[in-house]
């Protein structure tokens, strides 16, 4: 790391690990938007309440696509149906504190997950704003904060998602 002429320390881009989130999404019968959420094994061996997505190393030698699909295979057990990537333009995301830099798609799965309980304590659809605002209270800030912006920009991938961008948009601002 370097410093700047104020003295702050400057991270270049090549000391930040490149790390995927994926705003999980799947259909319900009724046809509601389900987001797919998950308490990390690790959060829950240490008695952490953070609630997360499917997230995870982004190898160099891989497509944004290839690396989020092996990433929910790994975390959530994909056994069947079908999983489409779609990766989403939006600002840098990144984490100072864990020297990350973050980079999210949208991931529509129609089939099972089966969680790795290696990795996933639980997994949970969440149906709704209600329910989405809950599991997004439960989220670290930089996480939520990722989370509540990515949401609103998947509405032009998933239109029906503007309700629950509409519920959880005000808890960045809490902090």
């Amino acid at each position: 790391m370097a410093q700047d002429q104020k003295g702050e320390l400057v991270i270049m881009p090549n000391q930040l690990r490149r790390t995927l989130e994926g705003l999980f999404l799947r259909e319900a019968r009724d046809k509601q938007v389900l987001v797919g959420i998950h308490w990390p094994q690790k959060a829950a061996v240490e008695g952490e309440g953070n609630l997360t997505t499917v997230a995870g190393e982004w190898r160099a030698n891989e497509s944004q696509a290839f690396a989020m699909a092996r990433l929910a295979q790994s975390e959530y057990g994909l056994t069947d149906g079908s999983i489409t990537v779609t990766p989403l333009n939006h600002p840098r995301f990144i984490s100072e504190h864990a020297m990350k830099e973050y980079h999210w798609a949208v991931v529509k799965y129609d089939g099972d997950v089966v969680p790795n309980h290696q990795h996933v304590a639980s997994f949970g659809w969440y149906a709704g704003p209600d329910a989405l605002r809950t599991a997004v209270n439960q989220m670290r800030f930089e996480k939520g904060r990722m989370f509540v912006q990515v949401l609103g920009l998947a509405i032009a991938i998933e239109p029906r998602l503007v309700r629950y961008h509409r519920a959880v948009s005000d808890l960045v601002l809490a902090g």
